[in-house]
């Protein structure tokens, strides 16, 4: 408004908007505008991240050609030559079939046909196909829930496992296994919410409520002899501060930790804790491209980068659970080599995000670690 209302004899306006290069610019400023965003967004789709600095500058300078080839022999055309009402009926007949063609794409969710589209429709990318709203325990309303009513609903539960959304990543590997194990009395339960450890002391109130509950029910379920601990141990363990919530310290965490192990071993229950799972794979790399700008695989996960993610907890976990005679499941054993973590296998991709498995990831889980799982799980060996 400034600049319209000061005319066009101001100085900014006179010499420095009245530039040729700016007016250029400013002509082709429509076009590039329209240009700019599905070529770099598409140049991300290639790269399946954020691409590099090269490449974006790059996509701004083919979208400056372009908008400029538009203004010229597009633009320009149609608005000086005659012929308005065959140019209206082109330019009408044209939007009218992109229209058309789009949300017939739209509708079939995309070009089927395509390489992608295939591996796509073997994996899910929805991590809630193993969640279920924990209302069955709590009573109450969903607050980013992660339960699971496990592999028998209609039966007493043997094994409670309490954890957040990354705890839930177990929950198709223990359906995975009571199908394989042929031991009838394995039946679990899981309670678990986003961001929630399952330690009442250090919890926003959401967990607390979810974490309270879960004691409610295991105290007139006598049939739990077995709880099972995970979550994202590495988010906790150095502290952490939830917005909305006091932040939590390392001490303050270790002592909640060993804390609710005792509590669990107080009620007479067996504790076993689950480790976390590698995380940091990008699984939506692994989708073919029909093109690649660099030979960078972002599917793979570096196994130093796991590790690096893993955090420092490993070695308190280890020695503090070892002291007290409480088992532990490492999932880092079967995911990972000398140097990579698995993250897919043929069309099959074991991750939805960066740190939540496909029902495909629990599944591999469960038959890698069949024999420790057998042996941990069993209840008729106990």
């Amino acid at each position: 408004f400034c600049l319209i209302f000061a005319g066009p004899t101001a100085w900014f306006n006179r010499l420095v908007l009245s530039n040729r290069l700016l007016v250029w610019i400013g002509l082709i400023s429509f076009p590039l505008y329209l240009w700019h965003w599905p070529i770099l967004s598409f140049i991300r789709i290639i790269e399946s991240e954020a691409p590099s600095l090269g490449y974006r500058v790059l996509a701004v300078g083919l979208s400056v050609l372009l908008a400029w080839m538009i203004y010229y022999f597009v633009e320009q055309p149609i608005r000086t030559n005659g012929k308005s009402s065959l140019k209206i009926a082109v330019l009408t007949a044209s939007i009218a079939a992109l229209g058309l063609a789009g949300m017939v794409i739209f509708q079939n969710n995309g070009v089927s046909t395509r390489a992608a589209a295939q591996i796509n429709g073997v994996n899910t990318w929805d991590n809630l196909t193993f969640a279920t709203p924990c209302k069955f325990v709590t009573n109450g309303p969903n607050h980013d829930d992660w339960c699971n009513i496990g592999n028998a609903p209609d039966k007493s539960p043997t094994t409670v496992l309490i954890g957040d959304s990354v705890g839930n990543n177990f929950a198709p590997m223990l359906q995975r296994y009571s199908e394989q194990a042929g031991d009838s009395t394995f039946v679990f339960r899981q309670f678990g919410r986003g961001l929630c450890h399952g330690f009442p002391e250090i919890a926003y109130e959401n967990c607390a409520e979810l974490v309270n509950a879960t004691r409610a029910y295991l105290a007139i379920t006598p049939s739990v002899d077995t709880i099972i601990l995970a979550a994202n141990w590495p988010l906790y363990f150095n502290g952490f501060d939830r917005v909305g919530s006091t932040p939590v310290s390392s001490e303050q965490f270790k002592a909640a930790f060993e804390k609710n192990v005792a509590y669990y071993q107080g009620l007479g229950k067996r504790v076993i804790v689950f480790l976390a799972p590698p995380v940091g794979a990008n699984p939506r790399a692994c989708l073919t491209r029909p093109i690649r700008l660099s030979d960078k695989s972002s599917c793979n996960l570096a196994l130093a980068e796991a590790l690096h993610n893993d955090g420092q907890y490993r070695a308190y976990f280890t020695m503090y659970l070892k002291s007290i005679k409480v088992d532990t499941f490492d999932p880092f054993k079967y995911m990972c080599d000398e140097t990579i973590c698995k993250v897919t296998d043929g069309t099959r991709i074991y991750y939805v995000d960066h740190e939540h498995f496909s029902v495909f990831g629990g599944q591999f889980l469960a038959d890698a670690a069949r024999n420790e799982l057998r042996v941990l799980l069993n209840r008729t060996s106990q």
